[in-house]
């Protein structure tokens, strides 16, 4: 028998009690320690204190050890306890889900068995469905997963002890193992008590209104053959969405009122859109009509996908992303209609840039989900949209639990898929969607115009009767992540370790909706293992939890923000969200090099057109800055956070397509536009206020990419090209100390090359040299930790003196300047000019390349995965992969090692960039103004081959418009390497090369400098 005293440290702070005087110097120690590092600021820890009802002194007394006791009644539940742990073992097959993972026999079954048969009892005593020999297995499963998910770390950590596992068949060692965890114990005893609930809610209701659902075609005769429980997150006390299955048919129990559902179906019918299921609501929960993925790809499915898009826009829709929307034989169908309306943030001064553009993005057709979006998860970041997320899976690190031979369980990471395919047509691709884009933007229209013509009908239905809708105050994946993290086997032994991390929330709260009460109602939740819900009624704007009102206010009602949307259905505004649909799914659907068109290059440009070109660009990124209290951001398409997936989004920290590139451009604009230059170099200041906050974290904690385009560098090299620039050195100590750091952690660097590794470090390194902005004893430091780092990555290749330098997931030596051996070589190069010993290293480097010559055409071959033989950039004579930036690899790498064989190298390989076709963009990264520009370095910027190249690039751009280089002609591209802001530099480079320096070259130099304008 279990003893409740046993259970004291799985108390959090509101179930213990003071007692006794506790010493002033350890009050203030412990509060520090309490505070540190989520309750750090001083109105958070007032408000914290105030919500607990504490002070500090009373907050020291419950956590000291010997200073508290248990409040009345904290322990009670101990006692279900005892009764689970000596329960009557089920003794089926048992399998359970745990995670992600399938296990068809559930480990550790000693101590899951009697826990299990612990439900099935206490749900054959309120229901008549347990004797079903169907329905028994299917709820044994449920009731194993439920415990396993609170405890099978603690579980495999304690395996390797000899015997453990096998002994779990004694209650004696169960009670040991929980006494052990007593945060587990707890876990267990709410997680299995809410599941038996939530089953026995689930069959109740099912049985009252079984003739109901009969009556109204939701089911046919028949008898319940299998109820799928826990679907989804877990809300209210463990209470989640269900799936039954009759002989006569498949229903949706769902625990929450269903009133959205009627509300949005009805509006789809007044429009002609029946996206949403029929639904039957109840008091406090409801049934909807089950959707049959059985969709196929169509121009009539895309079509009304877009009407969709039109609906969820209009009625301010959230959350309606790959889970959430259905592909059906009938349409899509949005399933969970709780977030299908919602309530607009409450207005406030004083935010971010880059809060300002998520919340228009939000506000946006992109904020619901429907159209392409990436969120970041544990193993990689997806797109999880319901139109192309899960097309292509993606791989990613993932949490799994393996069986050693011994016979212990350990639990790793490992590379798996992620995101695979969900509810789309089962025949979707992106080839599909491509075929279809006109029909989503036709649909989109459509409806967008049914809605403005029925909008007086619309608002009747919203002002017939209030229901209420959820509000998602932060994304659900941070609360998932947090109740992942605080299972960890360190957060089971004392409560006191959990509440400490989902303080944390304190720390990051959510601005957009003010009040006192959220973050504690979220923390409330998660204390009780819930997913955090909060709801809005349809006619109000008080946040509440079913803890009560939460004392935050929306800013508008749902039903108020519909009226709005209606009212502003003008064409304009229709437009601007078309634009943002073409230029997102076209984005999401297009393959680079893939089907893009030859551009018309022999248009003669009319006088004076470079100049006005320039001058529209800086137009543009002045008009289109989302500007906030002291920084600059800007829309557009961009990758994101942790990969490559492009996506629409408030652009990024990063030089090549974010904040430091455009700031770069800008700077750069500023320099050949002196009249213009004060508002010019303001703006480009506040887009460098932000990453100059990121340099600080990387900083802090260097652990993402340290390289020049994509990581850490990439922020040092914008900040000191500004300085230059405008004569401001406010961020130098900034730049100096990141210098430090890289050379510091440059042993740990697993990317190596020039955009991402610490070749890019050491490359920026040497120009701030150049500029004599970093000392020559940092400088030494970092040189000689990276070329030890790139010494020790380096893979011979058999039969020859060359080397590489395998990178990225697949570990395979590159060629080329961006990621492959002739940029590391280049940087390394770069050193040598006063680190003589890395010369051997560079000139090694700098043969890799001419391994993969094709003699054919002269060209070097593409050895990424994804360019194979016969792809149609397979010899590409790009800046990041081909040609272009071998050629200017060689020139800069000739100059340093005082070697005429490389210049001559260099200019063959300039000499096949200029007579191949023009690339069929205007991007630095792999477009014709990159080549010029490298031409332009190369050869000179006299000569008449660069001349002629840029007067091509020109043509082009006369010819057609200005074409970013993401494979599809967006409208919103505003970084520097594949966006606007490159062509935007590539013109001020050419109007004036004696002041502008190369950044393709990471050059800094003196001709940027203030003084040098004249």
């Amino acid at each position: 028998m279990l003893n409740p005293l046993d259970f004291m440290d799985a108390l959090p702070v509101d179930d213990r009690r003071g007692t006794g005087a506790v010493d002033p110097d350890e009050i203030r120690a412990t509060v520090e320690a309490w505070r540190s590092p989520w309750l750090t600021d001083d109105e958070a820890f007032t408000e914290y204190l105030r919500h607990h009802g504490l002070t500090t002194t009373e907050l020291v007394q419950r956590l000291t050890p010997g200073h508290w006791e248990p409040g009345p009644g904290a322990l009670d539940w101990v006692e279900r306890l005892n009764q689970m742990v000596s329960a009557a073992p089920y003794q089926g097959a048992l399998a359970a889900n745990v995670g992600s993972q399938r296990f068809e026999q559930v480990p550790f079954d000693g101590f899951v068995r009697p826990f299990v048969g612990w439900l099935l009892g206490v749900v054959a005593v309120t229901t008549d469905h347990d004797d079903s020999s169907v329905l028994r297995p299917q709820l044994a499963e449920y009731a194993a997963a439920a415990v396993l998910n609170q405890c099978i770390r603690p579980l495999a950590a304690e395996s390797a002890r000899s015997g453990f596992e096998s002994g779990l068949v004694e209650v004696g060692a169960r009670e040991e193992f929980l006494i052990k965890y007593p945060v587990a114990a707890l876990d267990i005893v709410r997680a299995l008590g809410d599941a038996a609930s939530s089953i026995v809610r689930i069959l109740e209701s099912f049985v009252r209104d079984r003739d109901d659902l009969l009556r109204n075609g939701f089911i046919g005769t028949g008898e319940l053959i299998r109820v799928r429980a826990g679907v989804g997150d877990t809300h209210h006390r463990g209470q989640s969405v269900a799936i039954l299955e009759t002989t006569g048919g498949t229903v949706v129990f769902r625990p929450h009122d269903c009133g959205a559902f009627a509300a949005a179906r009805r509006i789809g019918e007044v429009v002609g859109a029946t996206h949403v299921p029929r639904s039957m609501n109840r008091t406090g929960y409801g049934w909807v009509e089950f959707a049959h993925h059985d969709g196929r790809a169509s121009e009539a499915y895309y079509e009304q996908f877009g009407s969709l898009v039109g609906l969820g826009w209009t009625c301010g829709s959230r959350d309606l992303h790959l889970e959430n929307v259905v592909a059906t034989s009938a349409g899509p169908k949005a399933v969970d209609v709780e977030t299908f309306f919602s309530a607009s943030p409450t207005a406030r001064n004083g935010l971010a840039a880059q809060q300002l553009a998520t919340e228009w993005l939000n506000a946006s057709v992109m904020g619901a989900g429907l159209l392409p979006v990436v969120a970041a998860t544990s193993a990689a970041d997806l797109d999880v949209s319901a139109l192309t997320g899960g097309l292509e899976s993606v791989r990613g690190e993932v949490e799994v639990y393996r069986r050693r031979d011994d016979g212990t369980m350990v639990t790793e990471m490992t590379s798996g898929n992620s995101g695979a395919r969900q509810n789309q047509p089962v025949d979707s691709t992106k080839t599909t969607i491509a075929a279809h884009r006109a029909a989503i933007t036709r649909g989109f229209v459509e409806r967008c115009g049914a809605l403005r013509s029925s909008a007086s009908e619309v608002l009747a239905i919203l002002d017939a009767s209030a229901f209420h809708v959820r509000i998602v105050v932060r994304p659900t994946r941070i609360y998932a992540l947090l109740q992942h993290e605080v299972r960890h086997p360190s957060y089971l032994r004392s409560m006191l370790a959990r509440e400490n991390q989902y303080n944390r929330l304190y720390k990051y709260g959510n601005a957009a909706y003010v009040g006192t009460g959220l973050v504690h109602h979220e923390v409330d939740q998660l204390l009780r293992g819930d997913i955090p819900y909060f709801s809005v009624r349809s006619d109000g704007t008080q946040l509440v939890s079913d803890l009560g009102p939460t004392g935050s206010v929306c800013g508008m009602s749902p039903r108020d923000l519909v009226e709005t949307r209606l009212r502003g259905l003008a064409p304009a505004r229709v437009a601007t969200q078309l634009e943002l649909i073409e230029d997102s799914v076209g984005c999401a659907v297009s393959e680079p090099g893939v089907g893009a068109r030859e551009r018309p290059w022999d248009h003669e440009p009319p006088s004076g057109f470079a100049d006005a070109l320039l001058d529209s660009l800086i137009q543009k990124y002045v008009s289109n800055a989302v500007v906030g209290t002291d920084d600059a951001t800007w829309i557009g398409m961009a990758s994101s956070t942790n990969s490559g997936i492009l996506e629409l989004r408030p652009v990024g920290p990063g030089l090549f397509d974010g904040l430091a590139g455009v700031s770069t451009a800008l700077v750069s604009a500023a320099v050949v536009r002196p009249k213009e230059s004060a508002a010019i170099e303001s703006l480009a200041r506040r887009a460098l206020t932000p990453v100059v906050a990121e340099l600080d974290r990387w900083c802090d904690s260097p652990r993402g990419p340290v390289g020049a385009f994509s990581g850490a560098a990439g922020f040092a090299y914008a900040v000191a090209h500004y300085e230059l620039g405008t004569g401001d050195d406010t961020w130098r100590p900034a730049v100096q100390r990141f210098v430090r750091v890289a050379a510091e952690s440059a042993a740990d660097d697993s990317y190596l090359d020039l955009s991402s590794g610490i070749a890019g470090a050491l490359a920026v390194g040497a120009a701030l040299r150049d500029a004599e902005m970093c000392s020559a004893a940092a400088f030494d430091h970092l040189v000689g930790a990276a070329a030890e780092r790139l010494r020790r990555g380096a893979q011979g290749i058999a039969g020859t003196n060359a080397i590489g330098w395998p990178v990225g997931d697949s570990r395979v030596a590159l060629g080329g300047f961006s990621h492959g051996a002739t940029g590391i070589a280049w940087a390394l190069a770069r050193a040598s000019v006063t680190h003589g010993e890395c010369a051997e290293l560079a000139e090694r480097g700098l043969l890799f390349d001419d391994l993969h010559l094709d003699e054919r055409t002269g060209l070097w071959k593409d050895l990424r995965a994804e360019t194979g033989d016969h792809h149609p950039e397979a010899l590409p004579v790009h800046w990041c992969h081909g040609a272009g930036g071998i050629a200017l690899g060689r020139k800069g790498a000739g100059a340093a090692l005082g070697s005429t064989t490389w210049n001559n190298h260099a200019h063959v390989a300039a000499e096949r960039l200029a007579i191949a076709a023009l690339p069929p963009n205007d991007s630095l990264c792999h477009g014709a103004p990159g080549n010029a520009i490298i031409l332009q370095d190369v050869l000179g910027a006299n000569h008449p081959t660069v001349a002629a190249y840029w007067g091509r690039t020109l043509g082009a751009v006369a010819g057609d418009k200005p074409v970013p280089g993401l494979g599809f002609p967006v409208r919103r591209a505003p970084g520097l390497m594949v966006g606007h802001a490159g062509l935007m530099y590539a013109l001020a480079r050419f109007s004036r090369p004696d002041l502008v320096p190369n950044v393709l070259a990471l050059e800094l130099g003196p001709a940027l400098q203030r003084d040098a304008r004249g």
